[in-house]
């Protein structure tokens, strides 16, 4: 596994590929935001604006943490505003998309769905007839 290690304000830091409750806080905050797929690093934290801290709160652990779960992002957030410069922030967030290359999750996630897809034509089942929402079971009453 992948790790890249930082020290701000003499406070070591460290990244990780994002474990799936990282992956909804990120997304969570990303919701809304208009992102150039074209950015570099340092415009992509222009685009998070005043979110940016918070952003690297959620993907930086802190040396010494042992529960990602129990973390206080608002606080790791604070510490970070006031340590991290925006070259810095700028690493991060480039480092953030080598760890987690989004499209290759995209392509496993499109992956999976096409094999389900074909799974279902190869028995005989229509897949879009379940994602209607007009759709009932052979058996069921309309």
């Amino acid at each position: 596994m992948a790790i890249r290690e930082y020290d701000f304000g003499g406070v070591k830091y460290a990244q990780k590929p994002l474990v799936l409750g990282q992956l909804k806080q990120v997304l969570d905050i990303l919701k809304g935001l208009e992102l150039n797929p074209d950015a570099n690093a340092l415009q992509l934290v222009e685009m998070f604006g005043d979110k940016v801290a918070t952003v690297l709160a959620i993907i930086l652990i802190k040396d010494g943490t042992t529960n990602l779960k129990d973390r206080d992002i608002d606080a790791l957030a604070e510490e970070l505003r006031f340590n991290i410069d925006l070259e810095q922030a700028a690493q991060v967030i480039e480092d953030f998309f080598e760890l987690m290359p989004v499209n290759l999750l995209l392509d496993k996630v499109t992956g999976i769905t096409s094999k389900w897809v074909k799974r279902m034509e190869g028995i005989g089942l229509n897949p879009l007839a379940y994602s209607s929402p007009e759709a009932t079971l052979p058996n069921a009453t309309p």
